[in-house]
């Protein structure tokens, strides 16, 4: 045990505490302690850190720290002098700022930034230009001579015909004579109203120029089975499913059947006719080119 040593451990104890609660007090471990206390440095850090534990102990024990500092240099001399840096024989080399894996790196990077622009490119873009193809629509077909469209239109339905009210014709009242008694008023009976019977109504046509044809656009909203019979030849018979829109064209009649009427959309010429009926209705229903009108008809009744 050193000067240093004994002193330190006089100290601690003249203050009467323990190893474990110097440690707890400076935060020094106990294994430090004892080997300032026991002189035996080999178990220290380094001699910067060994100061550090003198300045704490000292400030803890009432000791003067340069006096603990001066103790320990003389103890142990070869901390007080650093040795000095030996010069180099040889100069530096300098570490090159490319080196080869740095290369290699920088071509690899590239090389998948290169492939990613291509593909990219090739199949990304592609599909992003790409633009969901518009519902043809079928316009009204133009006669040749230049005249307007043929538009049909929903038939109307003709208001109810109101009840007409003739007003009774009155009769001559008979001459008083001077002879005859006071004359009596006669009631005349009021004839009862007579109501005209509304016309019966009849598909209504069109009031343009007679056009070249009939157009027939169906728009399946709900599934259902279609038959189309165009100038007396089936054109289609089948099912369609939802989203599935269709055009016929005949020169003188198009006539369909369709098993589920509330689920089809049509436009005839162009003019919206929207749904023929119910859902699961069957409806059949034909237009015809009548001396350059076309007509709504109903060529059959479906049976339930």
């Amino acid at each position: 045990m050193g000067e240093l040593g004994q002193l330190l451990r006089e100290a601690r104890e003249r203050k009467g505490v323990s190893l474990a609660e110097v440690e707890e007090a400076t935060k020094i471990r106990q294994k430090y302690l004892i080997a300032l206390e026991e002189g035996d440095y080999e178990k220290l850090p380094p001699g910067v850190y060994v100061r550090g534990f003198l300045r704490a102990l000292a400030a803890y024990l009432g000791l003067d720290a340069q006096e603990l500092i001066a103790l320990y240099g003389q103890e142990v001399p070869h901390e007080a002098i650093p040795s000095p840096t030996p010069f180099l024989s040889q100069p530096l080399t300098r570490t090159p700022l490319v080196t080869p894996d740095l290369l290699v790196g920088i071509v690899l990077f590239l090389a998948v930034g290169v492939l990613g622009a291509w593909v990219f490119r090739e199949y990304i873009l592609p599909l992003a230009q790409v633009t969901p193809t518009p519902t043809p629509t079928s316009p009204a077909e133009t006669s040749t001579s230049g005249s307007a469209a043929l538009t049909v239109e929903a038939p109307v339905e003709p208001p109810t015909a109101q009840a007409s009210v003739e007003p009774p014709t009155p009769e001559p009242t008979a001459e008083a004579t001077a002879t005859s008694p006071p004359p009596t008023s006669i009631a005349t009976p009021i004839p009862p109203p007579t109501t005209t019977p509304p016309p019966t109504p009849t598909s209504p046509l069109t009031q343009t120029p007679a056009p070249q044809g009939i157009t027939l656009q169906v728009e399946v909203t709900q599934r259902s089975w279609l038959r189309i019979v165009v100038d007396g030849q089936t054109a289609f018979e089948g099912v369609l499913d939802r989203g599935a829109t269709r055009t016929w064209r005949g020169r003188e009649e198009i006539v369909m059947r369709c098993g589920n009427a509330g689920g089809v959309t049509v436009t005839v010429n162009g003019q919206p006719q929207g749904v023929l009926g119910d859902p699961g209705e069957v409806v059949v229903r034909g237009w015809r080119l009548v001396e350059g009108r076309v007509v709504v008809t109903t060529p059959e009744r479906p049976t339930p």
